[in-house]
């Protein structure tokens, strides 16, 4: 899963949260309204990866900017983000299976050290009990989260 594109782990959430700042205008003067979207732009950009893998490590920090943002704007209990963050964690889920179906991918995960392997380690977990990983990927990413741990072990 290498190659030029750049990924947006948290695609959906922000892209909700992005449209949010324009269509909440009211109560905000139009400084207000710009400065949010400088923001919001300026988060989309250093949250954007050059890989899967290096999304996958750093999406957590990436889902505590979100949240943050969403905050921010008042939208935390907004049911139309939680959809848009459940189809970004789906997401990472179906990359983590893509990431660990092939060999090569996951001989460079087993290659990570320090920060990134605890941060690749720490999505698995998060992944792991997340209920609509699906029946199929819940199975195949605890699997791959022992061969993970037993591999990096080795290294």
């Amino acid at each position: 899963m290498n190659g030029d594109t750049k990924i947006l782990i948290y695609e959906a959430s922000l892209s909700f949260l992005k449209a949010a700042c324009i269509r909440r205008v009211p109560g905000r003067s139009l400084r207000e309204v710009r400065i949010l979207q400088r923001t919001m732009e300026d988060h989309i950009t250093s949250m954007t990866c050059n890989s899967v893998l290096s999304g996958i490590i750093e999406s957590l920090p990436c889902r505590k900017r979100v949240l943050e943002l969403s905050n921010k704007l008042e939208l935390t209990n907004d049911p139309d983000l939680r959809t848009a963050i459940r189809a970004d964690e789906e997401r990472i889920a179906t990359f983590l299976v893509s990431i660990l179906s092939s060999k090569s991918d996951e001989e460079t995960v087993l290659r990570l050290e320090g920060d990134s392997a605890q941060h690749f380690l720490d999505v698995v977990q998060e992944v792991v009990p997340y209920p609509n990983c699906g029946s199929i990927t819940q199975p195949y990413i605890s699997d791959a989260r022992q061969r993970i741990y037993c591999g990096t072990r080795t290294y």
